[in-house]
């Protein structure tokens, strides 16, 4: 007989092939609430790729799928890594004994790549997506990511890493993790102060390459990273004019924003909301120091994600090249799966 053609819907999936407990759903964010919805209400976690997504429906999928034990990761959430299974932008690491839970998809991806250089393997790597330590949401998926991995004999120690939580979700993650049973590393993007942290037994790092470091050394204390540190060469004559940053990946815009900005001189600006830095939109032109992230939801309305599509982003490189009065470019390059 003919083949079955292929399901059209996940409540067909579900209902043709026992045992699905994942979806990865990358629709328009107008129907991907729809489809996560349908993918919970048949049993399965689901890796929300799609933004443009509001926080109260946000809110609304990660607690229908709290009270049946599952989890959304995102929306944005572009990396996660699952029983060994890459998912979206995700690199092809080896297997270990940490565990992470990243609120940001180029940072997971750093850390794990980074562990993966000096060694040190992965059980899982979960993404939680931007918005999700903010007090809006919680931390819903945070801490149903942080249960499965303690509940794991295979994981030894818990990385979280995100952007800076909202107070009482910092607060909620501090009581959590302050008798957890395994080690935890932090870092947050941006964040000013890890005292906190440090008070309740945490192990915090000051940017994704300390954090892999630190982590690294509980197994291996020698471990290192070639290169980890070193200052890049200057340009001859210094740079006397502006720096502009180009990124697809928003926590490695931020990183690099942050570091460079305590040594440059003049106005900053950036479409990414920091401390010190003029916020612009992707309209505006500013005349100093500026950062783009183009993976921001503002750039990815009815168009791909810049890794997927970069042609904006070499658009905005070239500008920047051409243009007498920048004097470097900054860049990321982010490969792997998707």
């Amino acid at each position: 007989p003919a083949a079955a053609a292929p399901p059209t819907t996940l409540r067909q999936a579900a209902y043709r092939v026992e045992g699905l407990n994942l979806a990865l759903v990358s629709v328009a964010g107008d129907y991907a609430r729809y489809e996560a919805a349908e993918a919970i209400a048949n049993g399965m976690d689901v890796m929300l790729y799609s933004d443009n997504i509001s926080v109260a429906d946000e809110l609304a999928l990660k607690t229908m799928a709290g009270k049946k034990g599952l989890m959304v990761m995102g929306p944005d959430c572009g990396t996660a890594i699952i029983a060994g299974v890459p998912l979206a932008f995700a690199n092809r690491v080896a297997p270990g004994p940490v565990g992470i839970v990243g609120a940001s998809g180029t940072g997971l991806q750093e850390v794990v790549c980074l562990l993966d250089r000096m060694g040190v393997g992965i059980t899982q790597a979960y993404g939680a997506g931007g918005r999700d330590l903010t007090d809006d949401i919680g931390g819903i998926t945070t801490f149903a990511a942080v249960d499965r991995l303690v509940a794991d004999p295979a994981t030894e120690i818990v990385i979280i890493l995100g952007k800076p939580p909202g107070a009482d979700t910092r607060r909620r993650v501090l009581e959590r993790c302050r008798n957890l049973g395994k080690p935890v590393f932090v870092h947050y993007v941006g964040a000013a102060d890890h005292a906190a942290e440090k008070e309740a037994g945490m192990i915090a790092a000051g940017d994704l390459t300390e954090l892999a470091l630190s982590a690294a050394r509980r197994f291996s204390p020698d471990a290192a990273l070639a290169g980890a540190g070193d200052a890049p060469p200057a340009p001859a004559g210094g740079i006397r004019g502006f720096l502009r940053g180009v990124f697809g990946g928003g926590t490695l815009c931020r990183e690099a924003a942050e570091i460079c900005g305590r040594a440059l001189e003049g106005g900053k600006a950036s479409n990414l909301k920091m401390a010190g830095f003029r916020k612009i939109s992707g309209r505006d032109r500013f005349a100093g120091h500026v950062f783009w992230d183009l993976g921001d939801d503002e750039f990815t309305v009815g168009r791909p994600h810049p890794m997927m599509a970069p042609d904006l982003k070499m658009d905005r490189m070239v500008e920047a090249l051409c243009d007498p009065a920048v004097s470097a470019v900054m860049t990321d390059m982010v490969i792997g799966y998707g």
